[in-house]
């Protein structure tokens, strides 16, 4: 048994892999990630958006916590103001991805960027 726990990443380490990872194939991104106080932004807007001009293509990504079995106490859920957003994207049919790397790795996957 190990003497240590595995960690998460904090949210704000997760979403700097996320941008790196984007920007390491090509693609720009806007990051709208707000501080827990009130900046004047729409509540609950993605934490991302990312710009495919190649493509042109874009999307938004809220950037989560990894969770599993070894992140017991990681709390990583949408709030009523992300839902409400990602609702609302989803209705004009843009794409809205929520979750960790893996999950921006899966999208770059599927839209044949990487391998």
């Amino acid at each position: 048994m190990p003497l240590m726990k595995i960690a998460p990443p904090l949210e704000k380490e997760e979403e700097r892999m996320v941008i790196n990872l984007y920007e390491q194939v090509g693609l720009i991104v806007i990051v709208t990630s707000q501080p827990q106080k009130p900046v004047g932004m729409t509540k609950g807007i993605a934490d991302l958006q990312v710009l495919d001009p190649k493509r042109e293509a874009f999307w938004w990504h809220e950037v989560k916590r990894r969770q599993g079995p070894e992140y017991k106490k990681v709390n990583s859920k949408q709030t009523a103001d992300q839902r409400w957003f990602q609702l609302a994207v989803e209705s004009t049919g843009q794409r809205y991805i929520l979750g960790p790397l893996s999950t921006a790795e899966k999208e770059l996957i599927e839209r044949g960027i990487i391998r």
